[in-house]
């Protein structure tokens, strides 16, 4: 998992050797990895299928030196696999099917770097991590599997859910296994294995489209409920701060179930609010205690790791309350990510089934 050309984790032995333990072929001739970086996925591989010809691509020419003096029998290349061009001029890859593909792509969480794919001629704005296992579809032979260490956030997040949708019609998504906090050296992220082949006619009870649906908390459907994300971060709040304005919320001051009031106060209408409402935040560990009820009397700016759930009489609200209390194992399931967990207006949405 390369994260930029400064970061750089490779997949634990250990790891490589779960993520094999799931591979169910029962042959395979040749396998490919196209993120080599140390090879532990391709090792893992031969490790269980003994004589099988391994292929690897990375960006890095060094590590490709290096997999190529101690693995003289591998075919490697180099190659910025997210570049089509390159692709194209890899040698190795024309014309060439896999029927065993692995990946432990760059998760990128720096930045939250958005790349342009297409697939089955649409056009997505995805995660680099998604970028890679749409584009080794292409590689993929008739009968073969992928089998990939992602980040979580390629289950849950709004980013890549679109092309997750669409890539499921064609194939099955299976999630194999869940871990927070995988270690690797020096980085400690939330991440989903995953195998994705061929699409066959029946339906797996836990495909990712399965496992992104999301538990009803409180069904709103039937009361004046609407959901606002404020939008004002701290470095902007600075700008439009005023005596006189309103006093500025930020997720920090969320504690014990109140308002641990700043004197920090804005003027921005953009971002204002006022009860009867519940205010949670954002990112960050799910914590029950930094939920907390807005009267109706009162008006306040929200930083933008802060959501509001907007009612028009304070009955449901308390009682929406009441019930987040009581479930908060359904309330915190619906904080997921890679690194820092975070909660999505369209989950919250669902969780309160006002689609």
């Amino acid at each position: 998992m390369k994260i930029n050309n400064l970061d750089t984790f490779y997949t634990p032995p250990e790891l490589a050797e779960d993520l094999l333990s799931y591979v169910d072929c029962e042959r395979v001739k040749k396998a490919v990895d196209f993120c080599v970086g140390k090879g532990e996925l391709l090792k893992a591989a031969q490790a269980k299928f003994g004589n099988i010809k391994c292929y690897g691509t990375d960006i890095d020419n060094m590590i490709v030196d290096e997999i190529k003096e101690s693995n003289p029998t591998w075919n490697i290349a180099v190659c910025d696999f997210t570049n089509k061009q390159s692709r194209e001029n890899t040698s190795i890859l024309k014309k060439a099917t896999f029927d065993l593909v692995l990946l432990n792509p760059p998760f990128t969480c720096k930045g939250s770097k958005i790349n342009k794919v297409e697939f089955c001629d649409c056009v997505f704005h995805v995660s680099t991590a998604m970028t890679f296992l749409v584009e080794s579809l292409r590689y993929l032979s008739k009968g073969g599997s992928l089998y990939a260490i992602m980040p979580a956030s390629v289950v849950y997040s709004a980013k890549d859910k679109k092309l997750v949708t669409a890539i499921s019609e064609k194939y099955e998504i299976e999630l194999l296994e869940e871990r927070e906090k995988q270690l690797f050296k020096n980085c400690a992220p939330n991440i989903v294995l995953l195998k994705v082949k061929t699409k066959s006619t029946s339906i797996k009870s836990n495909s990712i489209i399965a496992l992104d649906s999301v538990p009803i908390l409180f069904d709103a459907k039937e009361y004046n409920i609407s959901i606002f994300r404020g939008n004002l971060s701290v470095h902007e709040a600075v700008k439009y701060k005023n005596s006189k304005g309103l006093m500025y919320v930020h997720s920090t001051n969320l504690r014990n179930n109140t308002i641990v009031l700043t004197k920090m106060t804005v003027s921005k209408a953009q971002s204002i609010i006022n009860g009867p409402a519940i205010l949670l935040h954002r990112v960050g560990k799910p914590d029950i205690t930094k939920v907390c009820i807005v009267d109706d009397v009162d008006y306040y700016v929200l930083s933008d790791c802060v959501i509001a759930i907007l009612g028009n009489n304070k009955e449901t609200i308390q009682s929406l309350y009441d019930t987040i209390i009581s479930k908060k194992d359904i309330f915190y399931s619906l904080y997921k990510g890679t690194g820092a967990k975070y909660i999505t207006i369209e989950r919250l949405k669902e969780a309160l089934n006002l689609y």
